[in-house]
C-alpha cells in the first residue's frame, strides 16, 4: 500500500529496479505484468518469448506459438493500449492478433482474443500455447474457497462500453473471457488483490452483479482396497439410435484406458479448448464407465442395463479443482452438444449466484440434473445438490444400508448404490471405490436410460424409474 503513494505506476516501479539490478534476482527469468480494462504492463529481462505469451494465456488470451520462434525478450511496457504493448513485446516476429467482441452484447469492449506467432508464410506452425495449469485458490474471510486475483461480473443490459471501462478501471481489472449466454464476464485483478473488496466495489456501482470466482473440489472416491471385486469390465457397449447423452462434468476422460471411445459422443477441455480431452486424475472416467452403463454398482438390479452415450467435459484441474466460470463454461457445452442429463460429481457449501443461474439456465432447457451429496455426514446443505431443481444423490453400501460416509439432509433427494467396481483407478489403483459420486453418477445413467425410452417422462416417472433400478 506504501508503493501507491508514488505517482510511478507500481508495476513500472518494480520494473525499473528489475531492470536497474537493484530488486532481488531470482534463479529464473522474472515477468512482471498487470492487464486492466484495455491497459497493459509488462516487464521482462532475458526471457523466453514462450514464457512472456504463456503469462499472457495466464490473462486469458489464447496463444499459439511455433517451437522454432522463441527469442529472448527483454523488454518494459508501461500502462499502454494492449495491441500497442503487444506489437512491442512481439517486435522482429512474424505475428497476427486475433480481436473479438460479443455479438449479442456491444456494450462489452473489444478483446484480444488470440495472438498467433509463426514463421514468414508458415502460420500452420503455429501451435496452442497450453493454458491448463493448475488454479490458485485462496480462501476468503467468509471461508469459502476462490481464484486468487479474479472475480465474476455481469454487466447490465445497455450498459455502455464507455461505462463499463470506467467500471473495470475502478477495481483496476480487465475482461479475460466472457460467456455471452450468461452474460458472465471473467474478470482479472492486480496481483495479491483483496477479493471481497474487489467484489464489494463492483456491487457498490450499482449497474453489475460481482462475485468471487468460487472454487470447488471434486467428490473424491474412497478406495477400499482388499475389498472383493464386483464386476469385470465389458467390452464397450455401442450406444442404440435415439439414446440421448449424458454429460460427465469432472475431472475429464481417457476414453482409449476405460475402452469406451464407441460411448463418447462429445468432448471437451474447458480449462484448455485447443488441447485433447485427457484425465490424470481417473475420476471423471470413472463417472463416465458409470454413468454409461458400462459398469453397474453393486446393489443395482441385473435387469438395471443401459447403453448411454457420453459428452465428457475435463471442468477439474490435476488437483481436482474447478471453478464457476470453468463450470459455467462446461454447462454451455453440455447443452449445446444434446446432453439430456449432467452430473455433477462435485459440491460445495457456497451458494454461487451464478453456478445457480448456470445451472437453472440448463434446466430450463430440459435438461435434467443430477449431483452428488458428498462424502461427509454433515447433514448440511451441499450444492448444487441442494438446488431443489437438482437430484441430490446419497450413496448406499452393497447391503443397501446408507453408506457410513455418506451426507444427508436437505441435499439428498434419493440414495442410491454407491460402491462400484472399477478398471480406472482414482489417484490409487483400479478396484472397488466408494463415494455419492459413483451414486450419482449411476443416477443419471438411469434418468438417461428413462428419458431414452420416454423422452417426455414427468419428473415423478423419472424418479420412480431411479427407484426401481436398485
Amino acid at each position: 500500500k506504501m508503493l501507491r503513494r508514488f505517482s510511478l505506476p507500481f508495476t513500472a516501479f518494480l520494473a525499473l529496479l528489475l531492470l536497474s539490478g537493484l530488486a532481488p534476482r531470482p534463479a529464473r527469468a522474472t515477468i512482471l505484468i498487470s492487464l486492466y480494462a484495455d491497459r497493459l504492463s509488462l516487464c521482462a529481462k532475458n526471457t523466453p518469448l514462450s514464457e512472456v505469451l504463456a503469462a499472457l494465456a495466464r490473462r486469458g488470451i489464447s496463444v499459439r506459438q511455433a517451437p522454432s520462434v522463441n527469442p529472448t525478450v527483454s523488454v518494459c511496457v508501461s500502462d499502454l493500449p494492449i495491441a500497442e504493448a503487444v506489437e512491442r513485446i512481439l517486435k522482429g516476429t512474424n505475428y497476427v492478433l486475433t480481436w473479438t467482441r460479443p455479438e449479442k452484447s456491444p456494450g462489452i469492449p473489444p478483446r484480444l482474443a488470440e495472438i498467433q506467432v509463426f514463421p514468414p508464410g508458415a502460420p500452420d506452425r503455429a501451435l496452442p500455447l497450453s493454458n491448463s495449469s493448475r488454479f490458485s485458490v485462496v480462501t476468503l474471510k467468509s471461508g469459502a474457497k476462490a481464484v486468487k486475483d479474479e472475480i465474476l461480473m455481469r454487466f447490465p443490459k445497455g450498459m455502455t462500453e464507455q461505462a463499463i471501462n470506467e467500471l473495470l478501471k475502478k477495481i483496476s481489472g480487465s475482461i479475460v473471457s466472457y460467456d455471452e449466454k450468461t452474460g458472465i464476464a471473467r474478470i482479472s485483478l492486480p496481483p495479491d488483490s483483496d477479493i471481497e473488496a474487489a467484489v464489494a466495489a463492483a456491487n457498490q456501482a450499482g449497474k453489475a452483479k460481482a462475485e468471487p470466482n468460487y472454487a470447488y473440489p471434486v467428490d473424491r472416491s474412497t478406495y477400499l482396497p482388499g475389498q472383493k471385486l464386483f464386476t469385470d469390465p465389458n467390452a464397450p457397449p455401442v450406444p442404440k439410435s435415439g439414446h440421448v447423452p449424458v454429460a460427465i462434468l469432472d475431472t475429464g476422460m481417457d476414453a482409449a484406458a476405460a475402452n469406451m471411445e464407441g460411448l463418447v459422443v462429445g468432448s471437451l477441455d474447458a480449462l484448455d479448448p485447443d488441447q485433447p480431452l485427457s484425465d490424470n486424475l481417473g475420476h471423471g472416467t470413472q463417472m463416465a464407465l458409470v454413468a454409461s452403463g458400462k459398469i453397474r454398482p453393486e446393489g443395482a438390479k441385473e435387469s438395471t442395463a443401459f447403453e448411454n452415450p457420453v459428452v465428457a467435459v475435463r471442468a477439474f484441474d490435476d488437483q481436482g479443482i474447478t471453478t464457476s466460470y470453468t463450470l459455467i463454461r462446461a454447462v454451455d457445452y453440455a447443452v449445446e452438444n444434446g446432453a439430456r442429463v449432467i452430473n455433477c460429481s462435485w459440491g460445495t457449501s457456497t451458494d454461487a449466484a451464478f453456478i445457480r443461474d448456470s445451472l437453472e439456465y440448463a434446466h430450463s432447457q430440459g435438461v435434467v440434473l443430477v449431483a452428488a451429496a458428498g462424502n461427509e455426514p454433515t447433514g448440511e446443505a451441499v450444492y448444487p445438490a441442494a438446488y431443489p431443481f437438482v437430484v441430490g444423490v446419497g450413496a448406499r453400501n452393497p447391503l443397501g444400508i446408507t453408506w457410513d460416509k455418506s451426507n444427508y439432509g436437505s441435499s439428498v433427494a434419493v440414495i442410491a448404490p454407491g460402491f462400484a467396481d472399477l478398471p480406472v483407478g482414482y489417484e490409487g489403483p483400479a478396484g472397488t471405490y466408494a463415494g455419492t459420486s459413483i451414486a450419482s453418477a449411476f443416477v443419471a445413467g438411469v434418468v438417461a436410460d428413462t428419458l431414452s425410452q420416454n423422452p417426455d417422462a414427468t419428473p415423478e416417472e423419472i424418479m420412480n424409474a431411479v427407484a426401481d433400478s436398485f
